[in-house]
């Protein structure tokens, strides 16, 4: 009946949102004069016979049962009520008065822009990867002894959240030590001792006992995390660029902000 789709589609509000939202970043379809491509048009705008058949493959998934005859009336009734929706929300400005709205078709318009940020050879990786070796050499571990006194000459105790005696990383002893202590171990070797440092109120030292030198990097190993890391700048470069060319072509008028002062 079609009383089950309009249910369905009262039911699935939420998700119909996000969906409708979908529609409008979509491509309209390109229709031969035969309109051979369109399975209907709501006020001028097509839903094509693709869109029609990816809804029927929906219902076949979450469905037991076999298809009803009338599953394509159901399917095209329901995109045609989902169109008139998302018309409607359109033409009273919906996407900027509603909040989750907006923000659905914002993170949807950054998904479609970094979407075609360029793939990198191997030649690019190898490249990135000399350029910022650093970044993915293991980190350095370290051996300590922390004490600490009320002043620098009293009586040095060790905290009872000190680190435990083995090897950790600058990342790990951060927790035990805190930003002061473990930022100033960044390049201490072994053997020597870091302090005093005044921190909380109190006097620290920490003794390095032993360092187990960063993993050298090595290409083949990194790989995926180089990849990772040319992907995340290719984005961030290709949806600034696509910013640039739009605050370009928009008319923008910002308020002074000494104005309101």
């Amino acid at each position: 009946m079609r009383l089950d789709a309009r249910a369905g589609l009262a039911a699935g509000a939420l998700m119909g949102a996000a969906l409708a939202l979908f529609s409008v970043l979509r491509p309209e379809p390109v229709l031969t004069d035969s309109g051979d491509n369109a399975a209907a048009r709501v006020n001028g705008r097509v839903i094509s016979q693709q869109d029609v058949d990816l809804a029927l493959e929906a219902i076949r998934r979450d469905s037991r049962n076999p298809l009803p005859d009338d599953a394509y009336t159901h399917a095209l009734d329901r995109l045609i009520d989902e169109e008139l929706l998302l018309q409607r929300g359109v033409a009273i400005d919906l996407p900027h008065d509603a909040a989750g709205v907006r923000q659905t078709v914002v993170l949807a318009m950054i998904d479609s822009i970094i979407a075609g940020a360029a793939l990198p050879t191997d030649a690019e990786l190898r490249e990135l990867f000399e350029t910022e070796r650093a970044l993915f050499e293991g980190a350095p571990r370290l051996r300590v002894r922390w004490t600490q006194a009320a002043t620098q000459d009293g009586d040095r105790t060790s905290p009872l959240a000190a680190p435990p005696d083995r090897l950790l990383s600058l990342t790990d002893l951060r927790g035990y030590l805190g930003p002061t202590l473990s930022e100033a171990l960044a390049g201490a070797q072994a053997g020597s001792q870091i302090g005093p440092i005044e921190a909380a109120g109190r006097i620290h030292w920490v003794d390095v006992l032993e360092r187990e030198a960063a993993t050298p990097a090595d290409f083949e190993s990194s790989r995926a995390a180089v990849a990772a890391l040319y992907r995340a700048r290719a984005e961030s470069a290709a949806l600034e660029a696509y910013l640039d060319r739009l605050r370009d072509e928009a008319d923008i008028v910002r308020r002074d902000a000494s104005a309101g002062e």
